[in-house]
C-alpha cells in the first residue's frame, strides 16, 4: 500500500540503552543479542573487499568518510515520524540496521528519533554529517502532505528538487498491474534531491537515494526498508569484522561489578557490558533458561576477547546459553 509509506513501524533497539559498552563504540545493547548461540558471534563478508563506499562510480562532494583501514566505519541513524515520538508506531528499523550493521564491521554511534519537521530534519543531518563517516534516514518519503524527508535532504545538501523519470516510470509500472493510476500525490515520492544517486532493489520500484555517497534515505515501512537494506549490500558500510561473546549469570549485578569493571580496565580493546533480565528466559532471543544478567564482550582483536572472556569464566559465576 503506497498510502502507508508515512508510517513507519521503524526500532526498539535504540530504547533499550545501553550505554554501557564504553571503550569501543560498538553497537550496544541486550536488543542486539537475539541469537541463543553461547560462544562467539563474528560479521561475515562475502566481498573481497573489507570496505566500501556507496555508488562505487562518481565522486564525493562535500563533507567526506573519515574511516581508514584501520579503524572501522562510523554510522548514524535518523528515524524520522512524529508517530514514533507520540507512541502510534513501534520503531523496529533501528533494530534491523543496527544488527546489520554490526554483523557488517561498522560502528553505529548514535540514533536520533524526531519529528517530520524541514528544519528538524536538515539540522540533524547537518550534526550527524560532523559525527559520523555514514547516515540513514527511515520514514517520511510517502505521498501525504507530512512527508518531507526528500525536500528537507535537498536543503541539507544544498541542492533542489527534480522528477526523477525511470523512478516515475517503475512506479506507474507497479500501479498499472495494480489496477491503480498515477496522480500529483504519488508523483511525490519522484521528486528526489537533484544531486543524489540511485540504487535500484530487485522487485522494488522504491529508489533508494544516497547523498555523496554516505547519506541513504530509506523508507518507514519496515518490510520495504529490510528489503531495500538487503537487496543493496554491495553498497553499504563494512569494515573489520566484530566478534560477541555472550555469557550468563543468576548472581546480581550489584555482586560481580566490580570483578568485571577490573576485567574491564584491563582490556580496552572489549566493550563489556551486562544487563539485567527480570522476566524469566526469552524464548524469542533463542534462551532455553532463565537467568538475572546478560554479560557481552565484543571486539576486533580474537585474543583480546578470548582473554577477557576467560577472565569473566573465572570471576564471576557464568554460564553458557
Amino acid at each position: 500500500n503506497l498510502e502507508m509509506w508515512k508510517t513507519g513501524g521503524v526500532g526498539i533497539g535504540w530504547a533499550l540503552g545501553l550505554n554501557r559498552c564504553s571503550g569501543f563504540g560498538c553497537v550496544r545493547a541486550g536488543a542486539m543479542m537475539s541469537s541463543g548461540s553461547p560462544h562467539y558471534y563474528a560479521s561475515s563478508s562475502s566481498s573481497s573487499s573489507l570496505f566500501r563506499r556507496a555508488c562505487h562510480t562518481g565522486t564525493t562532494t562535500g563533507s567526506s568518510s573519515s574511516w581508514t583501514p584501520s579503524s572501522p566505519p562510523t554510522v548514524g541513524i535518523v528515524i524520522i515520524g512524529d508517530e514514533i515520538l507520540n507512541g502510534k508506531t513501534l520503531d523496529t528499523n533501528t533494530k534491523s540496521l543496527t544488527t546489520l550493521m554490526f554483523s557488517r564491521g561498522a560502528i553505529v554511534k548514535r540514533v536520533e528519533v524526531i519529528p517530520d519537521d524541514i528544519d528538524d530534519i536538515v539540522n540533524t543531518i547537518h550534526v550527524m554529517k560532523t559525527k559520523v563517516d555514514y547516515i540513514f534516514t527511515s520514514g517520511g518519503i510517502g505521498p501525504t502532505h507530512d512527508d518531507l524527508t526528500y525536500e528537507a535532504i535537498a536543503k541539507a545538501f544544498n541542492t533542489t528538487l527534480e522528477y526523477h523519470q525511470p523512478t516515475l516510470d517503475r512506479m506507474a509500472e507497479y500501479l498499472s498491474k495494480r489496477g491503480s493510476v498515477m496522480n500529483e500525490s504519488r508523483r511525490r515520492m519522484a521528486l528526489l534531491p537533484k544531486s543524489c544517486k540511485i540504487l535500484s532493489t530487485e522487485g522494488s520500484w522504491v529508489p533508494l537515494v544516497v547523498m555523496e555517497n554516505r547519506l541513504f534515505v530509506l523508507p518507514g515501512v519496515p518490510s520495504i526498508f529490510n528489503q531495500m537494506i538487503n537487496g543493496n549490500l554491495a553498497h553499504l558500510p563494512e569494515g573489520p569484522p566484530a566478534q560477541r561473546v555472550l555469557l550468563y549469570t543468576n548472581m546480581m549485578e550489584g555482586d560481580f561489578a566490580e570483578p568485571l569493571k577490573e576485567i574491564a580496565s584491563k582490556h580496552r580493546s572489549v566493550a563489556i557490558g551486562s544487563y539485567p533480565h527480570c522476566s524469566g528466559k526469552d524464548s524469542s532471543a533463542g534462551e532455553s533458561r532463565s537467568y538475572n544478567v546478560k554479560i557481552s564482550l565484543e571486539g576486533r582483536d580474537a585474543s583480546e576477547l578470548a582473554s577477557a572472556a576467560q577472565l569473566v569464566r573465572q570471576k564471576i559465576d557464568v554460564f553458557h546459553l
